[in-house]
């Protein structure tokens, strides 16, 4: 990141500076894009892993 400052995408990238608005939301849609047709979905149950040794 520049040390000069500018804008950064608070829920996508910290490291990444802009220095106007326009190329923020420029880059944030093309980022958008990329997710906006999927065609996999992957859903993962949160189902606890247990030590083969574990006696429970």
């Amino acid at each position: 990141m520049d040390d000069a400052g500018g804008l950064v995408h608070p829920f996508k990238e910290y490291g990444r500076a802009f220095a106007d608005e326009a190329k923020l939301r420029a880059w944030s849609e093309e980022l958008d894009a990329l997710f906006a047709d999927p065609e996999v979905i992957v859903v993962t149950l949160g189902l606890p892993l247990r030590s083969p040794n574990s006696r429970r």
